[in-house]
C-alpha cells in the first residue's frame, strides 16, 4: 500500500510533468490531485519549496533506477544503444520539467538550485559519465574506440553532443527517427573520442 507521503510525491511529480511551472504549483492543487486534505500535505512538507525539492529528489531516484539498470551486454554498440535510449526515455518523461530548467532555470524551478539538488544532480551526472566510460572501454576492447591521449575537454564535448541532440529530438526540433538519432549520437561520439 502506498504511503501518504509517496502519494503526495507522485501527485506532485505528475503535476510537474504536466505543468512544470513553479508559479502554478500550490499545495492545495497537490492535495487535490493526491485526494487528501491540504493539512495532510503540511504534515509531511513545511512549505511548497520543501515539497518541490523532495519531489525532484523522488523523480531523480526513479530516473536513476531506469538509467543505471545493468546493461545486460558486453558489446559496445548494444551497450551504447541501450544507454542512449534510457536517457532518451527519461528526457521524454520529463520534457516539461527539462524545458523549464533549460529555459528558465532561476524562476521556474528554485528547488533545482538547492544545494541538495545540485549535489544529487552532480552525482547523477558522474554516474552517467562512469557508465559511458565503461561502455567506451568495451569499445576499446573491441577495437572500435582508439583513444590516443586523454584530453580533458572530450568528456564535456561528448556530454554536450549527447544531451544536445537528445534535447532537440525530444522537442521535435529534428526530423529524424529514434533509431537514426541513436546512430547519429554514436557516430558523432566516436568521431570525437577517436579524433587524433
Amino acid at each position: 500500500m502506498q504511503t501518504t507521503k509517496l502519494k503526495i510525491l507522485d501527485a506532485a511529480v505528475a503535476f510537474l510533468k504536466e505543468q512544470a511551472s513553479y508559479e502554478q504549483i500550490t499545495l492545495s492543487k497537490i492535495a487535490y490531485a493526491a485526494d487528501i486534505g491540504k493539512s495532510t500535505v503540511y504534515e509531511h512538507f513545511a512549505s511548497k519549496e520543501a515539497l518541490i525539492e523532495e519531489t525532484f529528489m523522488h523523480l531523480l531516484r526513479q530516473y536513476e533506477e531506469t538509467v543505471f539498470q545493468p546493461l545486460g551486454t558486453n558489446v559496445f554498440k548494444e551497450a551504447f544503444n541501450i544507454q542512449i535510449r534510457r536517457l532518451l526515455t527519461i528526457m521524454k518523461d520529463a520534457k516539461n520539467i527539462t524545458n523549464a530548467i533549460f529555459n528558465h532555470p532561476q524562476e521556474a524551478m528554485p528547488a533545482v538550485n538547492s544545494m541538495c539538488m545540485q549535489t544529487s544532480m552532480k552525482a547523477f551526472q558522474e554516474r552517467v559519465n562512469e557508465r559511458f566510460k565503461d561502455i567506451f572501454l568495451l569499445g576499446i576492447n573491441e577495437g572500435i574506440v582508439h583513444i590516443k591521449d586523454e584530453r580533458p575537454y572530450r568528456r564535456h564535448v561528448l556530454a554536450a553532443i549527447v544531451s544536445g541532440l537528445l534535447y532537440q529530438y525530444v522537442n521535435q526540433e529534428m526530423d529524424i527517427t529514434e533509431n537514426a538519432l541513436v546512430d547519429l549520437i554514436e557516430t558523432q561520439c566516436l568521431l570525437i573520442i577517436n579524433a587524433p
